[in-house]
């Protein structure tokens, strides 16, 4: 068992097995949708589902009622957009995410 214990509010995860994705795995994955992207026509890949941004890069999140995105381009970098309390964990759970666009909760200078 993994030192990690993280209590969650209302119910408590603990790390006792590791997915292990190889890093190479979530590249030939994108690879494959790039091949697709090229036979199609197609300039990129628009994601919004959490578990398909999971499954092609290995960054794991919530998904709730804030926008949150992942582009990936024929060629380029692959982005992931959303808001501003996600840029800090993105590079902790992929090296993969080359880009990351934020934008803040509130458009406002001052919270509601």
């Amino acid at each position: 068992m993994l030192e990690r214990d993280i209590c969650l509010g209302w119910f408590r995860l603990v790390d006792s097995v590791e997915l292990f994705i190889s890093e190479g795995e979530y590249k030939r994955r994108i690879e494959n949708v790039r091949k697709v992207l090229q036979r199609k026509g197609l300039d990129a890949l628009y994601l919004t589902n959490a578990t398909s941004i999971f499954y092609l890069t290995g960054y794991s999140f919530i998904s709730t009622e804030r926008p949150a995105a992942l582009v990936i381009p024929l060629d380029g970098k692959i982005t992931f957009m959303g808001p501003l309390l996600e840029r800090d964990h993105v590079p902790l759970k992929t090296r993969l995410i080359e880009e990351i666009k934020t934008y803040l909760d509130y458009p406002g200078e001052r919270h509601p």
